[in-house]
């Protein structure tokens, strides 16, 4: 399904049934759909394809909830500026590099299971105001010290950042330029609601 409906420009609504058996969503599959609103993705969705959602400036939300997504690759949603709502599955490993970058989700929670992000995986995403890692998350390194990460770099709405309590090193450039104004530490012998 690579670039399957890449470039459909007035494209608004995709609804795959509940009950599909659709685990790929391929390569560029709906890069620069500019009017793509909504799309519904069934349970059976493994994969999804760099730069799948790229561009899809229109799309207002994506819930992978139910999904079996482990990584989320290189720009899969990079330009998702309408993208308001964002649910990661609870089995998600991997956030690759730019993966989010410019979008417009206001809220983060970085599943436990999340043990890599990317560089510039959130950079631009000017309207988060709030990320928060599970308190059992496995995160230990948070960007690079030998490159400049960039992670969450231009959230200038960003007033929290939950950590994980088990990290030990945040690399370089991760928060430049966002306008965090509180940092804390999860603790992880309080269970989260």
């Amino acid at each position: 399904m690579d670039g399957a409906f890449g470039g459909f420009e007035n494209l608004q609504t995709v609804i795959i049934p509940a009950n599909s058996q659709l685990e790929n969503i391929g390569i560029s599959a709906f890069q620069n759909c500019f009017a793509l609103q909504s799309i519904q993705l069934p349970a059976s969705v493994t994969k999804l394809g760099k730069g799948a959602f790229r561009n899809c400036e229109s799309l207002e939300a994506m819930d992978l909830t139910d999904t079996g997504i482990t990584v989320i690759d290189e720009n899969t949603f990079d330009g998702t500026k309408s993208m308001v709502t964002l649910c990661l599955p609870g089995n998600l490993l991997t956030i690759g590099k730019r993966a989010f970058y410019g979008t417009g989700a206001q809220e983060l929670d970085i599943p436990a299971s999340v043990t890599v992000i990317g560089d510039s995986a959130f950079e631009n995403a000017a309207a988060l105001k709030t990320i928060t890692f599970a308190p059992d998350s496995m995160m230990e390194t948070l960007g690079s010290e030998e490159t400049n990460s960039r992670i969450f770099k231009g959230t200038t709405s960003l007033d929290m950042v939950i950590l994980p309590n088990i990290l030990q090193t945040i690399g370089n450039e991760v928060f430049a330029g966002s306008g965090v104004k509180e940092v804390k530490m999860t603790d992880s012998s309080v269970p989260s609601e």
